[in-house]
């Protein structure tokens, strides 16, 4: 086997792994969202159920799960404000194209302008 392709393969997958390291950093900055489950208890010790949550507010017994599967910005309030927080602090991939710079960043340079 040829010396220089060894060097080069060594290289090569040092290379890899620092782009490994640089994107897992990158990506632990990224908040997630809560887990499932962190949900449904902060909202039991809050108010007993999910269903106790959706009788309470009129709506279906099961109608709050689809909270917890897609973006339902009525449901997520409710259960956001059951348990004390913000939506977007639950939820933050759902809430960050609110925020995304394109479009605050236009209307930044409106006001300041």
């Amino acid at each position: 086997m040829d010396i220089s392709r060894v060097f080069y393969s060594l290289i090569s997958n040092e290379r890899l792994i620092n782009e490994a390291k640089k994107m897992r950093k990158n990506h632990s900055r990224i908040k997630s969202d809560w887990h499932r489950q962190d949900i449904l208890a902060e909202v039991r010790k809050a108010c007993g159920s999910l269903t106790n949550l959706s009788k309470s507010n009129g709506l279906a017994s099961n109608t709050l799960q689809n909270a917890l599967d897609r973006k339902w910005p009525k449901g997520e309030q409710i259960i956001a404000d059951a348990i004390g927080v913000d939506p977007a602090e639950i939820w933050p991939s759902r809430y960050a194209e609110e925020f995304s710079t394109s479009t605050n960043g236009d209307a930044l340079q409106q006001a300041v302008a």
